[in-house]
Order: C-alpha cells, then sequence, then structure tokens
C-alpha cells in the first residue's frame, strides 16, 4: 500500500502470514518494501520467483515458513516490488512505486 507521503506498507492483512515467518526475515521484507533496502540473498530470490535458489539459500525455519513468505508478498506487498529479476532492480533503484 502506498502511503501519501510515497513509502509504502504492507496492505491490510498482512499479520496473518507474518506470524509463522522468522522475525529476521521479517525484517528483511520490511526494510526491503518500506525503505528499498537491499535484501538478503535467500529474500531476493523469493522475491525474483527463483525457486531452487529461495530453496538453497535459505535455513530450516525460512524453508518452513516459504509459503507464509509468498503469500505474504502476494497478496499485501506492492506489485511492482516481486515476481522477476527487472522488477525488483527496479524496486530498489526506486524506479517502481
Amino acid at each position: 500500500m502506498k502511503n501519501p507521503d510515497g513509502t509504502h506498507t504492507f496492505d491490510p492483512g498482512w499479520e496473518e502470514h507474518a506470524k509463522h515467518i522468522p522475525p529476521g526475515t521479517l525484517d528483511n521484507i520490511k526494510a526491503y518494501v518500506e525503505k528499498r533496502r537491499s535484501p538478503s540473498n535467500s529474500l531476493r530470490a523469493i522475491l525474483y520467483n527463483d525457486l531452487t535458489g529461495a530453496i538453497l539459500y535459505a535455513d530450516s525455519d525460512n524453508l518452513a515458513a516459504m509459503r507464509h513468505i509468498v503469500a505474504l508478498l502476494f497478496h499485501h506487498c506492492p506489485y511492482g516490488c516481486w515476481g522477476t529479476k527487472k522488477r525488483v532492480q527496479e524496486w530498489l533503484a526506486g524506479r517502481k512505486s
């Protein structure tokens, strides 16, 4: 959801998925969406829709939470910030809103 000041936050209902995501990963997702900070390798692979990379980089806690991480992105994050490498690069560069 885009705020009047141009920043982004999660769409309503995100807490249902967030409670199943490790705190460090959730902080990483928030920093990426809200502040456009570069994500960890594991999150970057998920954002790129790179299943192989996501599984190879994820630790056991993030593997267990993978469904909720993807659901959080799909249902509650701006569409322009995930899905392909190009979208992620544009988001980080501030070219997507």
